[in-house]
């Protein structure tokens, strides 16, 4: 019994070895364990809005104790107070706000406010009809953006006869009425363009030859 226990006892320091030598070691490059990664903190909300205080117009106060909205506009505007204004006037009921917007859309000239007029009063056909051509491709952008489907072929039409008529700019009128699926004149022009080139090849392939043979 001493022999045999002996000899399990042998057996199992032979396997533990083996076991050991099997494993291998952990790396230890000398480098301290990466610390764990901090919560991502949620962002911060944005503060208010921080103005200039208005002026307290004792004209706009007294129109507002009254309820009288179209006079504290009034005053507003005046005072070149915009933003003022439109509040008060989005205040003072639809009419008022509608004629307090258009009235500030109408005080720019600017291509941003005759764009933004466009949109706000969905007058496309006016846009389009006064747009500037050189910037044609911001006008296609625009009323692809923001006109009705059922408006588009006409626009896209519009922009396009005027682009032929007044630019002289085929390729442009081409992608216009491309865009309007106005198949006849984009063929039109299409044929019109290269029968020229045509031409004009021709012509100068001629004056060679007879150059030559004089």
């Amino acid at each position: 019994m001493a022999i045999a226990t002996e000899r399990q006892m042998s057996q199992a320091s032979e396997l533990d070895a083996m076991g050991a030598a099997a494993t291998p070691p952990a790396p230890d490059d000398g480098a301290s364990p990466m610390p764990p990664e901090p919560a991502a903190e949620p962002p911060a909300r944005a503060g208010p809005l921080e103005t200039a205080p208005a002026p307290d117009d004792p004209d706009v106060s007294l129109a507002m104790l009254n309820g009288n909205f179209a006079t504290a506009v009034e005053v507003c505007l005046a005072q070149g107070r915009v933003a003022d204004a439109l509040i008060l006037a989005a205040s003072g009921g639809e009419e008022l706000w509608a004629a307090t917007r258009d009235q500030y859309l109408a005080s720019n000239k600017s291509a941003f406010m005759s764009r933004l007029s466009a949109v706000v009063h969905q007058d496309f056909d006016r846009y389009v009809a006064e747009s500037s051509l050189p910037a044609w491709k911001e006008t296609l952008a625009l009323i692809h953006t923001y006109a009705s489907a059922e408006a588009l072929q006409g626009l896209c039409n519009l922009l396009g006869e005027r682009l032929e008529a007044e630019a002289g700019d085929a390729s442009a009128a081409v992608l216009c009425y491309m865009c309007a699926a106005n198949t006849v004149k984009a063929v039109e022009l299409w044929h019109a363009r290269y029968s020229e080139q045509s031409a004009g090849a021709a012509g100068g392939g001629g004056g060679g030859g007879g150059a030559a043979a004089r």
